[in-house]
């Protein structure tokens, strides 16, 4: 009979480690979306900033591509450093590029 008692309570045991490592699982991934989210949010703000920076390099008509992608990179990135956001120069370098393309696209002119 008491070797009953133990196998109940092992069973008991086992069922409550293995209900704390799916608590456990489920927490870390709830984590690690959160991360992930607070990341998007971020970038988000970087993304607009980026806008602007690209759109003021247009203007600037003594420069080439390369020179208004960098001085738009240097923004981008002065403006993380001033919100604590890591800066991801490739991300960065594929917004500004999205950006430019997009710009392109728009004020493509019809050649008659």
């Amino acid at each position: 009979m008491m070797f009953a008692v133990s196998t109940i309570a092992v069973k008991e045991w086992i069922g409550i480690i293995a209900s704390f490592l799916t608590v456990l699982t489920l927490a870390l991934k709830f984590l690690s979306m959160a991360m992930k989210s607070s990341k998007l949010a971020k970038w988000a703000k970087v993304a607009k900033e980026i806008q602007g920076y690209v759109k003021t390099a247009e203007d600037y008509i003594n420069f080439e591509g390369p020179d208004k992608k960098l001085w738009a990179m240097t923004q981008a990135q002065q403006f993380c450093i001033d919100h604590n956001i890591k800066f991801d120069i490739e991300l960065a370098s594929e917004i500004i590029e999205s950006y430019v393309e997009l710009s392109k696209q728009v004020n493509k002119r019809e050649v008659t």
